[in-house]
């Protein structure tokens, strides 16, 4: 009947098992990852959303302004600054999502954010912090917000 397939014959049974072995393996990875994927969180909760010299600063804060300003700590730039070009939104939006400012007053009567403060401590000392700082400067400027740094710890 197809005798012309005939010498092709283990050549396509061959390869037929292979595949078939192929997606025997496929299934079976795929199934115990998902299993290991649901019962592996690799997280753990951290001691505290703050350094020991930013709780520090963050009481000194407390008694200097808990009367009249709320005091968040580790605000992403995003939430607080937003772009103002519409074309490349995303392009600038990535450049100020991903930074946190260490400690932001707002108002307690308006709710309006008042300044931001960045704790310098040992780590601003490398040269691409200082960069970053400079460029978080630059952007607090055209934003129109108040940013300072505090060098105590």
């Amino acid at each position: 009947m197809l005798e012309y397939l005939q010498p092709v014959y283990p050549l396509f049974l061959l390869l037929s098992v292979v595949v078939g072995l192929a997606l025997v393996a496929k299934v079976l990875i795929n199934l115990i990852s998902d299993k290991q994927s649901q019962n592996n969180f690799p997280y753990t909760k951290k001691e505290s959303v703050m350094t020991p010299s930013e709780q520090k600063y963050f009481r000194k804060l407390e008694q200097q302004h808990a009367q009249t300003h709320f005091i968040f700590c580790q605000v992403a730039l995003g939430r607080i600054i937003n772009t103002t070009d519409q074309k490349n939104f995303y392009t600038y939006w990535n450049k100020i999502n991903k930074k946190s400012i260490d400690f932001v007053l707002v108002d307690k009567r308006t709710l309006q954010t008042v300044k931001l403060i960045e704790l310098n401590d040992y780590s601003h000392n490398s040269l691409k912090r200082k960069q970053r700082d400079e460029y978080l400067q630059k952007i607090c400027e055209a934003a129109g917000v108040e940013l300072e740094f505090d060098n105590r710890e």
